[in-house]
C-alpha cells in the first residue's frame, strides 16, 4: 500500500513537470525513501506557484511522511512473546524525531493500519489535480470494443 502511495506521486510527477521546481523529478527522488521523498515534497511545496498542484503536493507529502512512519514500525519491529502470543514489538527510543515509543504489532494494529493507509489513497487521490497533468489531458477517449 505504502508503494502504491509513492508510485501516484511519483507517476504524476512528469505530467506536472511545469508547475515543479526542477529538483522534483520521478529520477531524482526514485532512489529516495519514503519518508526522504516526503521531505522533498514538503519543502518544495513552498515554491509550487499553481494551488492546485501546490495543495497535491503538500498532501503528498504529508501523507507520505505518514505511512513511512507506519511500514517502519513494522520493518523495525523485533519479535516478542507477549502473554502467551508470538507478536511483533515495535520499541523506538526517543531520538531528533521525537519521543520513543513501544507497543506490540498485533491484529488490531495491523487493521488500523491498514484503515490508515486505505484513507490514505483515497486522500492523495482526491488531492491529484488531474486537470493540469499533461498525461491525462492528451488522453483521447478509447472506443470501447464489441
Amino acid at each position: 500500500m505504502v508503494s502504491s502511495l509513492e508510485w501516484t506521486i511519483l507517476g504524476d510527477l512528469p505530467g506536472l513537470a511545469q508547475y515543479l521546481p526542477p529538483e522534483l523529478t520521478t529520477s531524482a527522488l526514485a532512489g529516495k525513501s519514503t519518508g526522504q521523498i516526503a521531505g522533498a515534497l514538503t519543502k518544495a511545496a513552498n515554491g509550487i506557484s499553481d494551488d492546485d498542484v501546490r495543495i497535491f503536493v503538500e498532501r503528498a507529502g504529508e501523507l507520505l511522511s505518514d505511512a513511512a512512519e507506519l511500514r517502519n514500525d513494522m520493518l523495525h519491529a523485533r519479535p516478542a512473546t507477549i502473554g502467551e502470543d508470538q507478536r511483533l514489538y515495535r520499541w523506538r527510543p526517543a531520538d531528533w524525531r521525537g519521543p520513543g515509543r513501544a507497543f506490540p504489532i498485533d491484529t488490531g494494529w495491523l487493521n488500523s493500519t491498514i484503515d490508515k493507509l486505505s484513507a490514505a489513497a483515497g486522500a492523495l487521490s482526491a488531492a491529484r489535480p488531474l486537470h493540469r497533468n499533461t498525461a491525462f489531458l492528451t488522453r483521447q477517449p478509447q472506443p470501447r470494443s464489441r
